[in-house]
């Protein structure tokens, strides 16, 4: 099957990987339909990621479709469209055990310890798929992840109705936020940045 990876900073190549098989523990195996780019696979590229290990696959915004399980699978069935959670976590440390894998001691992020969704198939544990609703596409079901990562900001700063919110960067991520916090209904959001286009698509969005 067809890869991206990075061989090292600044030297990408279209690559040929063995398909990969399932197992008793990547017991889903995945089509991959659309990978997202973040600037996180752009710092990779340029070496300037300081988490990531080369050579790498990159890609950690992955959505595909089911082609096959294992007979261990107990939710997850072929031809379902699903997400694939970017982060591994060992399952037994403190964090873990507390519920909390996004800082597992052993914490590997796919695309970036590991290899990631820029490859025709990944096989990947049960337990780390998650189905898409059918009104979403592949496309936009990408923006799950960096969605995600402004609902968690949201709730960590207790947004409420009416307070006033400045979000620093108008990036990719900063507009994703801008859109989840307009959902809080506040008094009044500042978007800061230097990029004048940037800052005039938030105040077309709200800011």
């Amino acid at each position: 099957m067809k890869a991206v990876q990075i061989v090292k900073p600044n030297d990408l190549r279209i690559i040929d990987m063995d398909k990969p098989t399932i197992d008793v523990k990547n017991n889903v195996l995945v089509k991959i339909k659309a990978a997202g780019i973040c600037g996180s696979d752009v710092g990779i590229y340029h070496g300037t990621n300081a988490a990531a290990t080369y050579p790498r696959v990159i890609g950690h915004e992955i959505v595909g479709v089911v082609e096959e399980v294992g007979d261990n699978a107990k939710k997850i069935k072929v031809g379902d469209r699903v997400i694939v959670d970017q982060v591994t976590a060992c399952g037994t440390c403190y964090a873990c055990r507390k519920g909390r894998p996004n800082v597992c001691e052993h914490l590997q992020v796919r695309g970036v310890h590991i290899d990631g969704g820029y490859r025709e198939y990944m096989a990947v544990p049960e337990s780390d798929v998650y189905v898409l609703p059918e009104s979403l596409s592949y496309q936009d079901a990408i923006m799950i992840e960096p969605t995600t990562i402004a609902v968690q900001a949201c709730s960590r700063a207790q947004l409420e109705f009416q307070d006033t919110v400045m979000i620093i960067g108008a990036g990719a991520l900063g507009s994703s936020m801008l859109r989840i916090v307009a959902l809080y209904s506040p008094r009044k959001v500042i978007v800061v940045d230097i990029d004048e286009p940037k800052l005039e698509a938030a105040l077309q969005n709200g800011a």
